[in-house]
């Protein structure tokens, strides 16, 4: 008899080997066996072993810790085990049982039996599984009772607290009037002798001068709901109705919520377990990497753990810390064995966070300090900004609830522009025009030498090198007076209102060249240590997407105190504002910097229509249009009008029409620019930005629920689909005709007329309160001849539901104040309402990630097979082959959001599929698609993934491998598998340079790029902010630099520039997709610099323009696509020359003005990498917002620095040729320079 063991935890593998070794004693070798460890599969050569073997086994125990997926080769691993012995699978995922048992020859009963032995892990009950397994075979064994062990109670080192002593021991806790602690400890910790860690953390908190409170139990329910979490919480953590810690920290991985069944309770099920006890909430994880192995590796966690540690934790609305324990082998009886070794400083740091925690919740609301943090890139133009938030006023708003919650506050402001004018009558980041004396007044403070020598001395050897390194000796020339560090901002009482410090990439910008290795400077980690030892704030609040503590350099994850985020942030409880629908730079607000998030309601907006000369213009296309039916004579006249205004317009050149087209095809050119008009008209216009708290007024608020409905919501119809079918239109087909240039205008027409009606309807029901029994009057008043049941749903969803959701925007208000005051923020889905995901609505909560192991989801990859097919059929209509390469950027934002649509297009470019465990979401395996069925050449895709998709996503870069390893070990010829071909000639070259083959394999294989481990970005945008650069090859250089890191199964971020820069050298296309309409690519720098970036480093190596692509999923059935010079052409249309943009600016002062010059300067960064902006494009940005009086008049009034930003970016437009003004033009800017510059430096 021989048996498989396959364990995916260190107990129950110990507790295996162990009983294994017995019985094998007992059986004189009659019984026989391997057992093997998830882990050690991955990290070695066992896995060829064991798969080579399999035949030889008689029956397989496998149990996984975290999923299916963490075991490569899974699914050739089962097929060559399910038909072949009995199996018994258990895993932590109850669908991965569901799909696989049924599979297995093991009979139900005798699995019933086994999993009661195996969930009990002592060595006499796994003797019994293994003895169980054998009886399944041809043994006979005898089985003994099952051995019980504790299942919950209260815990103290190498002391189980008797259930007679309870109530004795939870009085004493309560008694001692410290801060309470909880502890939740997996009861397996403390059975198995695993509990160092735990011991640590209890001795930690009472050194601290805390209670603890810890608790041991299992994590499910029995089946008498007598033991598990949600009974634990109950029984230890609730006396007398009362909840007894004051914060709580969780020693265990896993959503407790989902593992407990809590989510399964019909009144519970979008709610957190943890809502009951309502406190903050800790994750303290464990890595399965050794001590050595930590203090080595910049992933800090293990891909295994980061499933388990961080995004099921999340789910749950855990804050997650940093680990615990390592992992490390011991000898125990001849027999190896992984224990958990104590991290002692940073369980320190995580018992220290949840004692802050408890005291904020403690105090008196006169008593606490707050420290709010507002965001700024260097100027003071760009002073709190944020994606989507008026800040100063969202600041405003803030005030008023502390006010009125009793924080104590010396004045109060008039509103937030008046927080902006005293920030900047103070000291900010940029202080060019003020006097020593000055700074010496009007900074909030300033640290004196032996305060911050104190500090600097904490850093040790590494740190203190790494500083000097870049800034010389401390305390450095950023921010200083008088040898003394700068603090800016006010304080108010007992609210400080500051600025996160700069990162200072302009003062040492010609490294951005050779170097991606940026610590933060020496005052900026003073400020942060200001902020909770001088200042002693009780919380810190970020406000706004996004700024750059949780960026700075370190470990990706499972931070240690040599990690910068982790020395700037210390033990501050952390509360950060931030926009819903940028989820992926959350999570890393979470994951490195213990963030709590409080997500805030994307601003309005509304369909972009015409407006001017654009009105016009549509006006005579479709006097075209009606002479080409019914006037023939009038047809030439209306031609050459369309083509007059077009050519005023510039609009030909969007879409590359010229004169030859009006000449030689008039119908094909006025299909051409009215499927243009028609996309510009049916694109959206944000109107204003959000402010914290306050859900929008009037006909905003009315637009933006026709927005959120604009596609449809799962089972709830678009509005615009459900007005065409009342029109009775199929809207499918009418949908079908808008994307094919080729058809008439019709459709066009059609679908204009069903968009104003949607917008009347919307309107009118905001007239009548939105109450229902109006539908069906608005309805029948319309007179449809259609089916109107569909917009009767849908118009109903708005007014019962959506009406509410929106309105619930006040939460986000009430969740602040529960932050302050330490009570806990529940979780929620974070994403695009606007993608039909309204149901994620309302805000206000923690939000949190999907599981990696579920991507790309099966609807996702068909969306990746539609742009992937989009794509090349895009390429086709300009060139008579396919394209050999192309390279996508790749980010965690959007891959979280749609759950991996880009990445799917990569895969299915490449000719691959994912292969998912049976029915289940869960990916396991890749595999390639036949020829026959492809019916195309495989494209050879590198992908330039961001640094937090290489954190977020460590299972998806070993997908990718798998699947180029898939595709070069095909019989295919190099005609048809262009991945093969250049795998083969970069072979050849690599072993002519003289590299083992091997080693050249490796290398020729990597097709995924990011920056360096621990860093972030690709340092294109803080080179042209730096100007130190000439022309798009510089620009190309520093891209180069900062992207060429590969990433593998086997590597983690090796440079190899050259290879890098060789696979851009055959790009034909890159692409970057866009997911939903709440962002654009203008809406940050980080567009351009990374696939502007990317355009410029192919062009320069390649020797070519690349066909560059943005594609368009938000309406996930439909994609669209775009060359990225037709998207500018877009977004500047109908966004930054959109009255309704620029009106709704004006609404919000300072921050709208800057969200023009931010706009000004990513057409500026576009156009400086990718070469997309027209010579128009900045006349009209002159003439609109500073040759026009009133504009002006406006922004120097809100923002006076705004003016004088705008006018020095379009002269260095100017001077780098970029374009080509009158020089009249380039005489009024100076001159409106000059004037403003004197302006600033007079005040």
């Amino acid at each position: 008899m021989k048996v498989l063991c396959l364990m995916g935890t260190e107990d129950r593998l110990y507790l295996m080997r162990q009983a294994l070794e017995e019985l094998k004693n007992l059986t004189e070798h009659v019984f026989e066996g391997d057992i093997y460890s998830v882990w050690e599969l991955r990290q070695s050569p066992l896995a060829d072993q064991m798969m080579s073997a399999l035949t030889t086994y008689d029956f397989a125990i496998v149990y996984f810790h975290g999923g299916a997926h963490l075991m490569d080769r899974f699914s050739t691993f089962w097929n060559g085990i399910k038909n072949r012995m009995p199996v018994f699978f258990l895993s932590s995922l109850a669908e991965e049982i569901s799909e696989l048992m049924p599979q297995s020859a093991l009979n139900p009963e005798a699995y019933k039996r086994m999993i009661s032995y195996f969930e009990v892990p002592t060595l006499k009950n796994y003797k019994s599984v293994l003895m169980l397994a054998g009886n399944e075979v041809n043994a006979h064994f005898d089985i003994p009772e099952l051995e019980v062990m504790p299942l919950q109670g209260y815990y103290m080192p190498e002391q189980l607290i008797e259930p007679h002593d309870e109530q004795t021991f939870v009085k004493e806790i309560m008694e001692k009037k410290l801060p309470i602690i909880g502890l939740i400890i997996h009861q397996n910790n403390i059975m198995t002798q695993n509990r160092a860690h735990i011991n640590c953390a209890i001795e930690t908190l009472q050194a601290l001068g805390a209670a603890p409170l810890p608790v041991y139990t299992r994590i499910a329910e029995d089946e008498n709901k007598k033991s598990g979490i949600l009974h634990a919480i109950n029984r230890y953590f609730i006396h007398d109705g009362k909840v007894v810690p004051e914060a709580l920290i969780v020693m265990t991985g896993f959503s407790m919520t989902y593992m407990s069944g809590y989510n399964n309770i019909p009144e519970t099920m979008d709610k957190s377990i943890f809502e009951r006890l309502n406190i903050p909430v800790m994750q303290m994880m464990i890595t399965h990497f050794s001590t050595q192995e930590y203090a080595d590796k910049i992933q800090g966690l293990d891909s295994m753990s980061l499933g388990t540690s961080v995004f099921q934790p999340e789910l749950d609305g855990q804050i997650i810390t940093v680990p615990s324990a390592s992992m490390e082998m011991r000898m125990i009886d001849s027999i190896e064995r992984k224990l958990a070794s104590p991290m002692a400083d940073r369980i320190r740091k995580t018992c220290l966070l949840a004692i802050n925690w408890a005291k904020l919740g403690k105090l008196k609301s006169s008593d606490k300090k707050l420290a709010i943090i507002l965001h700024n890139l260097p100027g003071n133009d760009r002073i709190g900004c944020a994606e989507g938030l008026d800040t100063f006023e969202s600041v405003y708003q803030l005030l008023a609830l502390l006010k009125d919650e009793g924080i104590k506050t010396e004045y109060a402001f008039e509103n937030g522009q008046e927080i902006l004018v005293k920030l900047t009558e103070a000291l900010t980041n940029t202080n060019d025009y003020k006097t020593e004396d000055e700074i010496a007044t009007q900074a909030c403070d300033l640290i004196l030498p032996e305060r911050y020598n104190q500090w600097w001395a904490r850093f040790g050897d590494q740190i203190s090198d790494h500083l000097k390194k870049r800034w010389g000796n401390p305390p450095g020339a950023f921010m200083m007076h008088d040898d003394q560090v700068i603090i800016p901002g006010l304080l108010n009482g007992n609210v400080y209102i500051g600025l996160q410090p700069d990162r200072a990439y302009n003062n040492c910008a010609e490294a951005l060249y050779h170097s991606t290795d940026f610590p933060p400077p020496y005052s900026y980690i003073a400020f942060y240590r200001w902020l909770e030892e001088v200042l002693k704030a009780d919380v810190v609040i970020h406000v706004g997407t996004h700024g750059t503590v949780e960026w700075l350099p370190g470990k990706e994850i499972g931070l240690s105190k040599a990690c910068y985020p982790d020395i700037c942030m210390g033990s501050l409880p952390h509360l950060y504002i931030y926009h819903m629908g940028i989820t992926g730079e959350g999570i890393q607000a979470k994951r490195r910097s213990h963030a709590v998030i409080l997500e805030h309601l994307i601003p309005s907006m509304q369909e972009s229509g015409t407006y001017g000369e654009l009105s016009a213009l549509d006006d005579a296309i479709k006097a075209y249009n009606h002479a080409n039916q019914f006037s023939k004579g009038q047809v030439q006249s209306t031609l050459e009008q369309v083509y007059k205004l077009a050519e005023t317009l510039a609009l030909n050149s969007d879409i590359d029409l010229d004169e030859n087209d009006y000449k030689s095809a008039p119908d094909a050119y006025i299909r051409k620019l009215h499927h243009w008009m028609g996309q510009l008209k049916n694109s959206v216009t944000r109107d204003g930005l959000h402010i914290f708290g306050q859900a929008p007024h009037g006909e905003p608020f009315s637009n933006l629920l026709r927005m959120l409905v604009r596609v449809n919501n799962h089972h709830i119809p678009s509005i615009y689909d459900a007005v065409l079918t009342a029109m009775g239109h199929d809207p499918e087909k009418v949908k079908d005709q808008l994307e094919a240039t080729a058809t008439d205008s019709e459709a066009q027409y059609i679908y204009d007329e069903a968009v104003t009606i949607a917008t009347e309807l919307t309107h009118e029901l905001h007239t009548h309160k939105y109450e229902v029994l109006f539908i069906q009057k608005i309805i029948q008043k319309s007179a449809f001849r259609g089916h109107t049941q569909p917009l009767n749903e849908v118009l109903s969803y708005v007014c019962t539901t959506l009406k509410e959701k929106v309105l619930e925007t006040c939460n986000e208000g009430h969740q602040f104040i529960n932050g302050i005051n330490a009570r806990f923020v529940p979780p929620g889905k974070g994403g695009n309402p606007t993608r039909g995901n309204a149901d994620i609505l309302p805000t206000g909560r923690n939000f949190y990630a999907g599981d990696p192991a579920e991507i790309p989801s099966r609807a996702a990859y068909e969306v990746g097979v539609k742009l992937a097919q989009k794509t090349l059929d895009k390429y086709l209509s300009l060139s008579e082959a396919y394209p050999e390469s192309v390279a996508m950027i790749v980010w965690a934002g959007n891959t979280l959001k749609t759950y991996g649509e880009d990445f799917a297009e990569g895969l299915s470019l490449m000719g691959v599929r994912p292969v998912y465990l049976g029915q289940t979401a869960r990916v396991v395996d890749v595999e390639a698609i036949p020829m026959i069925e492809l019916k195309r050449p495989r494209i050879d895709v590198t992908l330039r993934v961001s640094g937090l998709f290489r954190d977020m996503y460590p299972n998806l870069i070993e997908l990718y491998d798998k699947a180029v390893n898939c595709v070069v070990a095909l019989e295919e010829n190099h005609e048809e598998n262009h991945v093969k071909r250049h795998f083969d000639e970069d072979i050849k070259d690599l072993i002519q340079q003289g590299i083992d083959m091997d080693e050249a394999s490796e290398r020729s294989k990597i097709r995924v790029f990011s920056a360096a481990p621990g860093t972030y970005g690709a340092g294109v945008s803080h080179l042209i902010e730096s100007k130190a650069w000439d022309s798009y090859e510089d620009i190309a250089d520093v891209y180069s630099n900062w992207s060429s890191h590969g990433y593998s199964s086997r590597q983690h971020g090796s440079r190899m520039q050259a290879m890098f820069e060789k696979r851009l050298s055959t790009v034909e296309v890159t692409i970057k997709n866009e997911s939903n309409i709440e962002v654009d690519m203008f809406s940050s720098d980080d567009f351009y610099a990374y696939h502007g970036g990317l355009v410029a480093c192919v062009k320069k190596h390649s020797g070519k323009n690349p066909l560059a692509i943005t594609g368009h999923t938000e309406d996930a059935n439909r994609p669209v696509l775009r060359t990225l010079k037709a998207e500018t052409a877009r977004i500047v249309r109908t966004k930054i020359f959109h009255p309704v943009w620029l009106e709704g600016l004006k609404r919000h002062g300072y921050k709208g003005a800057q969200e023009v010059v931010m706009a000004v300067n990513h057409l500026f960064g576009w156009d400086a990498t990718s070469e997309v902006a027209e010579d128009w494009m900045y006349q009209k940005i002159a003439e609109q917002f500073l040759f026009d009086q009133e504009n002006r008049d406006w922004l120097e009034s809100v923002n006076k620095w705004s003016t004088h930003s705008i006018s020095e970016r379009l002269l260095e437009s100017h001077q780098r040729g970029m374009w080509d003004a009158d020089e009249e033009v380039v005489s009024q800017l100076r001159a409106l320079y000059l004037n403003t510059e004197g302006l600033i430096e007079g005040d």
